[in-house]
């Protein structure tokens, strides 16, 4: 059950979808939505104080609609720190169920070398993240998950249940195989139907996985897709969820052994940041991550 909404938005038209997303969540489940907006504490005192006196300013304006006409229960929050730090701070005090953030700027440049203040807020965060990347606030209709044929997280899942962010008669469960020795393969000069009987033989191999996640998961057979990935896992799930037309992509995360931290993992980080539609990152339950 959804009862309370954290929605940190920067005031950029990036953080539109994200505020719409809430409003419409808050509504849905009669949850409390609380707005953020995080000062960068890399200025100076002055600087920071009249920067978090115009935000509390504008987001009063944001919410004064919303608090008027008694369509859901809103209030705000303005706090100094770094973003992703602030966003996961006040996620806490609150006791959030769920954070919602807009996508994030595309730069190579700072994504290769810090991450954006999304994938630092999902590797952080003990609270599902749903990055909003739609202005259509509409009921998610089409979910998918991703998940890994071989382990036994079932936490994505059941987040995404628990959550019912979507309909999950509807649900798709996206299992994305590759093969070792593809490549060498592909060029050892078989034919385009040798090759494809390679695959699908491979694939069949994976039949009893299937069932066993079917069962595991408690997911029809119906509702799984099982795809190769020649190339790049990434690439091989976003290919699933557009043709299926998804509205709702859900991954999960990890942790890291031997310091029980959590990673997004290279697959979730690359559909993270490649994906066009809207991303609901599940973490492990029972999670305590340092700041």
């Amino acid at each position: 059950m959804v009862k309370n909404i954290l929605v940190a938005t920067d005031f950029s038209k990036r953080a539109d979808p994200a505020f719409k997303r809430g409003v419409a969540l808050a509504k849905l489940h009669g949850a409390h939505l609380t707005l953020v907006h995080v000062v960068d504490n890399d200025q100076s005192s002055r600087i920071a104080e009249a920067a978090q006196s115009e935000a509390s300013s504008l987001l009063d304006a944001l919410t004064v609609q919303h608090r008027n006409d008694n369509t859901i229960k809103v209030s705000f929050a303005v706090t100094c720190a770094e973003p992703h730090v602030g966003i996961l701070e006040t996620a806490q005090k609150i006791d959030a169920d769920l954070i919602i953030l807009g996508s994030h700027r595309r730069s190579l440049l700072r994504n290769s070398l810090v991450g954006t203040t999304a994938e630092r807020t999902i590797r952080g965060s003990r609270f599902p993240v749903l990055v909003a990347r739609s202005n259509d606030a509409a009921p998610y209709l089409r979910p998918a998950i991703a998940l890994d044929i071989a382990e036994s997280d079932e936490s994505p899942l059941n987040g995404a249940r628990s959550l019912a962010l979507g309909d999950m008669n509807s649900l798709k469960v996206i299992f994305a195989f590759t093969i070792a020795d593809y490549h060498y393969i592909r060029q050892s000069g078989l034919t385009e139907n040798e090759l494809r009987r390679y695959v699908n033989d491979h694939q069949h191999a994976l039949l009893p996985r299937r069932k066993e996640a079917c069962r595991k998961f408690g997911v029809e057979e119906r509702q799984v897709m099982v795809v190769h990935a020649p190339f790049d896992v990434a690439d091989a799930v976003l290919d699933a969820a557009s043709k299926e037309k998804v509205d709702l992509l859900v991954l999960g995360t990890r942790r890291k052994k031997a310091f029980d931290r959590l990673r997004l993992g290279s697959v979730s980080e690359a559909v993270l940041r490649r994906s066009e539609i809207d991303i609901l990152v599940v973490p492990p339950p029972e999670i305590i991550v340092e700041m």
